[in-house]
């Protein structure tokens, strides 16, 4: 079996003539939490969307678990890559329960979705939620549900666009061990965060991205060597570390 989730091999895009990526290539391991970070328009958004098939690479090959989804030569659509990604503003449907945006999202997985959307609501503790608007529903709530509708498809990867940026620290905390619980489930998770205490609690890979470059791949012993401090410094005062 391929190690690798997903992978570029020197992927260029750009926006109005603007170069964000430029010949990037990278590789997201399988079954794994890979977090991604660094300063603000370094181009860790455009990466996400390149790779759920939101917008579409100017050169280069990118890779879904062994498969080309999108080269010169082939575009695989969206809905046929095995991913799920949830957004920063969540964005819940402000006209369908909780049930109806997780039901909404299950596809076409009708003989065993029941019993799958019950586990999901369970581990997510929100199974009291089901009834309820997005507008009656804490920020935490929000965010639990978001991922519930995410995983409503059976996705074998999550990409996470710094979904905990809304949080105040106890509900952080407690997504975090959430994220790490999923991802015992054979689930790839790719993480955008300027956050390097969230980037410390969940990460398992890491990769610093700058100008839309990899400045650096690390596991979590050569994360937890990092000297902050000069992080701070280089990239912005959006990279929070205590």
């Amino acid at each position: 079996m391929n190690t690798q989730a997903m992978t570029f091999s020197d992927v260029s895009f750009g926006y109005s003539g603007t170069s964000i990526l430029k010949n990037l290539s990278l590789e997201i391991p399988r079954n794994r939490i890979t977090v991604l970070f660094g300063p603000s328009g370094s181009g860790k958004t455009t990466i996400l969307r390149l790779f759920s098939g939101f917008e579409i690479p100017q050169t280069g090959v990118i890779g879904i678990l062994g498969e080309t989804v999108s080269s010169p030569d082939c575009f695989i659509h969206p809905c046929r890559r095995n991913l799920s990604l949830v957004f920063q503003n969540l964005a819940l449907w402000p006209h369908m329960t909780v049930l109806d945006q997780i039901t909404f999202c299950s596809g076409d997985n009708a003989a065993d979705t029941t019993e799958k959307r019950n586990h999901t609501l369970e581990m997510l503790s929100i199974s009291h939620l089901t009834k309820r608007y997005p507008h009656q529903l804490s920020g935490g709530e929000k965010q639990r549900v978001a991922l519930a509708r995410a995983m409503a498809g059976n996705p074998k990867i999550l990409l996470l666009d710094e979904p905990m940026a809304s949080l105040g620290e106890p509900h952080k905390s407690d997504m975090a061990d959430l994220l790490k619980q999923i991802a015992g489930q054979e689930i790839t998770l790719l993480y955008v965060t300027h956050d390097l205490d969230m980037a410390r609690h969940i990460g398992q890979h890491f990769l610093l991205l700058s100008n839309g470059k990899i400045m650096k791949t690390m596991n979590k012993s050569d994360f937890a060597n990092l000297d902050h401090e000069s992080l701070r410094k280089i990239f912005s005062p959006e990279m929070r570390c205590k």
